[in-house]
């Protein structure tokens, strides 16, 4: 490859393949590298069909639920994800009891449904930042009825 200053060179028209490489400048090292795409830019994978679990389908939930989701365990969801796109929907109580889920247990949630009628159905979509480990906390205020959950994407 001829020496050629950036602006000179022809611009790639489609997305770079996870393979492909770009051009870094290495502080530490006071050089230039290169770098995969795939190293370096986190990116989302996004699903056309959800993942879902059989302890997400419908199942009521209550306090006895407040715990950690392995999301690697439940919904085949890669280990150490750092956010998911979730989508929750309950069919609701009179009680106005709803379900939250976050990164962790000290009330930092990224997502919450509520349904406040009784027998209607609640929807809400959102991202959920993930622990380390690339799993999510749950928190009932009560007993939730009906929760669904499916994951639509993840980002790695």
């Amino acid at each position: 490859m001829a020496d050629q200053k950036i602006s000179d060179l022809t611009e790639l028209a489609v997305a770079p393949a996870d393979d492909d490489y770009l051009v870094i400048l290495d502080t530490d090292a006071a050089t230039t590298k290169k770098v995969s795409v795939s190293t370096a830019i986190e990116k989302w994978t996004f699903l056309t069909t959800p993942l879902t679990s059989t302890s997400w389908d419908g199942d009521n939930k209550d306090t006895d639920d407040r715990a950690i989701v392995d999301l690697s365990t439940e919904f085949g969801v890669p280990a150490g994800v750092k956010a998911v796109l979730m989508t929750i929907q309950t069919t609701g109580n009179a009680a106005n009891d709803y379900i939250r889920f976050g990164p962790d247990s000290t009330h930092n949630y990224a997502l919450a449904c509520r349904t406040q009628v009784d027998g209607v159905i609640n929807v809400v979509n959102g991202v959920v930042p993930c622990d380390a480990n690339g799993d999510v906390y749950c928190f009932t205020s009560g007993t939730v009825e009906g929760v669904k959950v499916w994951i639509w994407g993840y980002w790695l």
